[in-house]
């Protein structure tokens, strides 16, 4: 008995070479060896040490067949710390010879004189069987042949034989879990400039969140990325998706009834208006989080910043992955995705969704039962057909059905923040839909994408009025809004250096609707209002908006480490107020119109230029700043409650943008050090003001400041330890701001819905023999939420932590959310009458959760 030792270089570049000069010498030497295969090993390393074959000389082998197969009886994938071993049982032990042969981004490993005899038929196949495997197939390829593929997901695997006493072990490695090993990490590649480059190019204060950050911190949701992003914050209601305040750099969105601050995507689809954001997220690949002015290279602008969140592309390769897990509070939470070719390298489809529910956290005595309970789910289809190399087609599709409890807005100056007694539970109901064609090509000399989508989204709302057991009433909301859009963009190649250039256009349709936008009275709030029990006040409206823009951005080297970056930004906008009436309905149905005004315009237009500067340091150090122009357009506000020309349309926000910046990486890769610092000054910022039943009555025109920092560490200190670390500040304030409906001066006060700080601090180890520990650290300063500024949450910091076992592909884990169950503020407001209401955030949650991957 005899073992073969055949070993192929790591090195790419050693790979071909020894390619070149085996493939004259192939078939001498496979003659030779055919007449040895009864060698000891000890002598066959000394014949050949390295062998490559080429189709002629497998077929000379096929010519020297011995006359005798050896049959293996099973194939087994074994994890390494290079990467996996491919064994290949046999009955009693006999020699296989294998012939290896790197074809483009495949190993082919030929195996001669052999059978398949498998248990489960004559084929064994493992889909991502390791960090860059795409696929592993061992197949029989004619009656005296088997043929092992391995491909890589980009490079060619490398391989080498295992010496054993028994069977064949392939040692297999590919270019990406060799550089896992070494001392370099691997950075990570974004598309934030829309082109492919390395994190650590971009001249953008800019989070980027990988798939592999993704999972360990088990982000599914906004809030989930707002706590790895420096000067990011969600404010969420107790987890509930009633309405989703936000803050970026300290601009909210507090004032809903303007153009959200922050410009949010799904796979290129602009999102639109904070009820309509709240969502599982699914397949996650990659999340961009862009702070600061984004008018160039994203078709909807955004004040504030970008959120672009990529999912999964369809694989030309059977895959599954799912991921389950249930938790106190009866939480369930699920989510799968499954991808497959329809015909290889031309067409394949992504399947992707979830489903999650729980009981609420909000524990009702009035009623004995919860307010915000919650359960829904969503789920993405994508099409991908790639016609040829050049040419990358995208039909994508999505839909989300959520119903949910009430708010759950409680006193704050009830002892218990989890309980409450008000008459009326309420609901939440949320559902959307999204279609999208996105069509790219990328030539030697030029690229051209273009992106078409619709998406519609209905929110249908009740809550209580007063939140006490009274019978004060309840407050209803229905909004639906559709959004048409179009993008195209021509740029420069993906190789260009020197000079980059991009042009582009977009085009953005969005109808508006509000239908029962107010409040019913109940018995005991029938005086209060001077009207019947039962009564409505209502008021409904539609909205038309119309966005056209053109962009371009020139990139220049003048020389090698400075890059000269000039891009202007026109855009147009057109609101439309088409009608808004205030209704008061009787019990009996008898409509009084308190008013109704029709055909309210109000345009805005904006050239926005931006100049930067960017100068390579070192080749792991660059600084860059820039001066940009910021705009939110002027609108409508269909939320009024009078007919006033005042208050039915403000104008348009603008601001001017200054940041300085500095992005480092040391010790190969293993620590990265990126910091910023910014100024933002705002002339019109645009500031909602509520009237005495905290309805938005108007919107004013204030000017403020905002000036801040934000730091991000990654550090790996040694294999498998990880620390990731962020720390924004922010410091807000309105530099001329009078309440136009009080006239109070509210000048030097502070800006609403904004942390004066936050940090994030994650510190994990993934042990060799499976175990994994994760702890998270997650804090904010103190937030104002009222232009008085005396309504405010105290700082806080709460602790996440994860214990798990990973096999494979597959894991368990424990995971405990909050662990020390701090309580903290997330809004307030003084209710007339009723005294300071507000929601806390959620509560201890821990529970047991599964992954897999096939």
């Amino acid at each position: 008995m005899g073992i073969t030792l055949l070993r192929l270089a790591k090195d790419q570049t050693k790979m071909k070479l020894n390619y070149y000069f085996y493939h004259g010498f192939a078939p001498i030497c496979i003659i030779v060896l055919s007449l040895f295969t009864t060698v000891e090993a000890q002598a066959i390393p000394e014949t050949a040490d390295k062998l490559y074959h080429n189709r002629s000389a497998r077929d000379l082998l096929v010519q020297s067949d011995r006359g005798e197969l050896t049959e293996v009886t099973g194939v087994q994938l074994r994890q390494t710390a290079e990467g996996l071993e491919i064994v290949l049982e046999t009955e009693i032990g006999q020699t296989l010879v294998p012939l290896i042969l790197p074809e483009g981004n495949q190993l082919i490993i030929d195996i001669l004189d052999a059978t398949l005899a498998l248990p489960q038929g004559d084929q064994f196949q493992e889909t991502n069987p390791t960090a860059g495997i795409g696929e592993i197939s061992v197949t029989q390829i004619d009656a005296n042949s088997i043929q092992i593929t391995i491909t890589g997901e980009q490079q060619t695997p490398s391989a080498e034989v295992v010496p054993s006493s028994k069977d064949l072990i392939l040692s297999v490695s590919s270019e990406a879990g060799e550089q896992a090993e070494t001392d370099e990490v691997i950075d990570i590649v974004v598309t934030a400039q829309r082109t492919e480059e390395s994190l650590q190019e971009v001249p953008l204060s800019i989070t980027a969140l990988d798939e592999q950050q993704l999972a360990d911190g088990n982000i599914q949701s906004l809030r989930g990325i707002s706590d790895s992003t420096p000067n990011f914050s969600i404010l969420d209601a107790s987890g509930s998706r009633y309405f989703l305040y936000y803050s970026l750099r300290g601009f909210s969105n507090f004032n809903f009834t303007s153009r959200d601050a922050v410009a949010f995507y799904i796979d290129d689809v602009p999102y639109d208006y904070g009820g309509f954001l709240d969502q599982n997220l699914v397949d996650l690949e990659r999340v961009e989080i862009l702070r600061g002015p984004q008018n160039i290279l994203y078709g909807r602008s955004g004040i504030a910043g970008a959120v672009n969140i990529i999912t999964r592309q369809p694989s030309d390769r059977l895959e599954f992955l799912g991921d389950i897990s249930y938790g106190n509070f009866d939480n369930f939470q699920s989510q799968a995705s499954f991808s497959a070719p329809i015909v290889k390298d031309k067409l394949a489809l992504r399947l992707s969704g979830g489903y999650s529910s729980r009981d609420g956290f909000i524990e009702n005595t009035a009623q004995d039962n919860t307010v915000d309970d919650q359960s829904g789910g969503n789920g993405r289809a994508k099409l991908l057909w790639t016609p040829n190399q050049d040419w990358e087609i995208t039909l994508n599709g999505s839909f989300e059905d959520y119903r949910d409890g009430g708010a759950p807005f409680i006193p704050l100056q009830r002892d218990d923040p989890f309980t409450t007694d008000q008459d009326v539970n309420g609901f939440n109901d949320f559902s959307a839909n999204t279609q999208a064609l996105k069509v790219s090509y990328s030539g030697a000399k030029v690229r051209f994408t273009s992106i078409s989508s619709r998406r519609f989204s209905l929110v249908d709302q009740e809550t209580d009025l007063d939140y006490t057991a009274l019978d004060g009433g309840s407050v209803t909301n229905q909004f639906d809004s559709t959004i048409f859009s179009q993008e195209l963009r021509l740029q420069s190649p993906a190789e260009a250096e020197k000079l980059r250039w991009l042009i582009g256009g977009y085009f953005e349709s969005r109808d508006f609707q509000a239908r029962d936008n107010g409040f019913i009275v109940g018995d005991d709030a029938a005086s209060l209002f001077e009207l019947s029990p039962g009564s409505s006040i209502f008021r409904n409206s539609d909205t038309s908006e119309t966005t056209i823009a053109t962009f371009g951005q020139v990139d220049y080297k003048p020389i090698e480490p400075l890059t000269l970056t000039v891009a202007l930004r026109y855009e147009s906008n057109d609101a439309e107020l088409d009608f808004l009436e205030n209704i008061l309905t009787t019990p009996d149905g008898t409509v009084f119109p308190n008013f109704r005004v029709e055909d309210i315009e109000s345009d805005s237009n904006a050239l926005l230029p931006r100049f930067a500067v960017e100068y390579q340091i070192t080749p792991t150090v660059m600084a860059y700043g820039s001066i940009t122009a910021g705009y939110r357009p002027a609108g409508v506000n269909f939320a009024a409650d009078n007919d006033s020309e005042e208050v039915l349309s403000f104008d348009a926000e603008r601001s001017w943008n200054y940041e300085l910046g500095l992005k480092s990486s040391w010790f190969n890769n293993r620590l990265v050090f990126n910091a910023a610092i910014f100024q933002h000054d705002i002339n019109d910022f645009q500031v909602v003001i509520a009237n005495q039943f905290l309805l938005p009555e108007r919107t004013d025109n204030a000017d403020a400041r905002i000036t801040g920092a934000e730091f991000e560490l990654k550090a790996t200190p040694f294999d498998g330890f990880d620390i990731l670390a962020g720390l924004g500040f922010v410091d807000t304030d309105f530099t001329e701001f009078t309440n136009s409906i009080t006239g109070e001066d509210f000048s030097d006060n502070n800006l609403l819905f904004t942390p004066g700080y936050t940090f994030n601090v994650a510190m994990q180890y993934r042990a060799k023999q499976g175990i994994v520990g994760r702890v998270e650290l997650v804090g904010s300063g103190a937030t104002f939420f009222n232009e008085e500024n005396t309504l405010k949450s105290e700082p806080y910091i709460i602790v996440n932590a994860l214990l798990g076992y990973e096999f494979g592909n597959n894991g368990v884990y424990f995971f405990a959310n909050n662990i020390f169950d701090r309580e903290y503020i997330t809004t307030a407001f003084e209710d007339i009458g009723f005294g300071d209401f507000g929601t806390f955030g959620s509560p201890a949650t821990y529970g047991l959760q599964v992954k897999a991957k096939f």
